[in-house]
């Protein structure tokens, strides 16, 4: 986490959603953005703009590593755009090896759920790079391996519970402003 002194979003700072793939960074920040009046940015959109198919097809065809340097060539791309947005990040940005200086100069909320939670909320859903067998034990796993990191990059930890998007939203805003 960075300092605890109140933080203030600036017009060219973005305001970066990470988390678990299902944790709701594009339902949610949407909210958000509205709440804020700001520009939403989804990287998932920006990478299937870029590469002209879905996280998906391009882990399926080119592989996971393929996949997260394009998530991170198209996020990148996002971070440098002015003015500030929300911004849902890729659940991979963890791997970048040069994450924390990318969003060092932002201020990043984690959107922290139970990845058996998680699990049931992007169950038939299609587009994302996981095998539908046994997604909790995967959403676990990935858990394990980044939850130091998503908690370091934090400047805010939004714990999900049983919040509807709207009020999960409210909390996001109510979060960072008491920060």
């Amino acid at each position: 986490m960075h300092d605890a002194a109140p933080m203030t979003l600036g017009p060219d700072q973005h305001l970066v959603l990470i988390g678990l793939m299902g944790t709701g960074k594009t339902t949610v920040g949407r909210r958000v953005a509205a709440l804020l009046d700001r520009p939403f940015v989804d990287n998932d959109v920006e990478l299937e703009r870029r590469a002209g198919r879905t996280a998906r097809d391009v882990a399926a065809q080119d592989g996971v590593e393929a996949l997260h340097r394009m998530e991170a060539d198209a996020l990148g791309v996002v971070l440098a755009r002015r003015p500030g947005a929300v911004v849902a990040s890729p659940a991979s940005v963890v791997e970048l090896a040069d994450v924390d200086a990318r969003l060092a100069p932002h201020v990043v909320v984690w959107l922290d759920a139970d990845p058996a939670a998680v699990a049931r909320r992007i169950d038939g859903l299609d587009h994302r790079p996981l095998p539908e067998h046994d997604r909790v034990r995967q959403l676990a796993a990935m858990d394990r391996e980044r939850r130091s990191t998503y908690a370091r990059l934090a400047d805010v930890t939004v714990h999900e519970g049983d919040d509807r998007p709207d009020e999960l939203a409210r909390r996001v805003v109510a979060a960072v402003a008491a920060h």
